[in-house]
């Protein structure tokens, strides 16, 4: 899904003539990467702190975009379709920051890990989180999963949303489809 999401965010870039277009389509280009990367063992080799630097500056950059589409509303509509995903945009680079942070905590992303066959090179030697283990036995704490699950449910319902938006009106919203629906299914591994 990330690797289609990738080369749609590439189509877009190439074909857009607006600088603005062509750098939101490549923060979400790096998303679809460091998601792809996430998903490895050595997608881990990059330090936690780049993902939440990178994903914190795009989580900003798209909620100072949406904040000035309000603030241009209110005098004079908005011409530009493409800020009316801003606010969403900025919550899911923000859960790209949520989801490095969780994939650095001890006990947090073994699930998704094992799933495609990696390991961390974090986890290797760990027996368990010892007396700080909150998670009732599972090795994973209470609040990960409830963090993750309540994610993975947003993501859910942004890709029906979507859908629907694509069902209804003369765009499709595929890339948008396919970026929540992958971001649903990454949370869901990790709860």
């Amino acid at each position: 899904m990330f690797a289609l999401c990738a080369v749609l965010y590439l189509v877009g870039i190439s074909r857009s003539a607006s600088v603005g277009t062509r750098f939101t389509g490549f923060l979400h280009l790096l998303m679809a990467l460091a998601m792809i990367a996430m998903t490895w063992s050595w997608g881990m080799r990059i330090s936690t702190i780049t993902y939440v630097l990178v994903f914190t500056a795009s989580a900003l950059y798209f909620a100072h975009r949406a904040l000035g589409r309000s603030e241009r509303a209110s005098t004079v509509e908005c011409p530009d379709p493409a800020h009316h995903n801003d606010a969403y945009h900025a919550a899911m680079m923000a859960s790209m920051v949520v989801m490095a942070v969780l994939m650095s905590v001890p006990g947090t992303s073994a699930t998704v890990h094992q799933a495609v066959g990696g390991e961390m090179p974090s986890m290797r030697g760990m027996t368990g989180m010892g007396p700080m283990d909150m998670s009732g036995g599972s090795g994973t704490p209470v609040w990960s999963t409830v963090v993750t699950g309540v994610l993975a449910v947003l993501y859910v319902l942004a890709a029906l949303v979507y859908f629907y938006r694509s069902v209804q009106g003369p765009r499709r919203w595929v890339v948008e489809i396919l970026m929540s629906s992958g971001m649903a299914v990454s949370f869901a591994l990790m709860t």
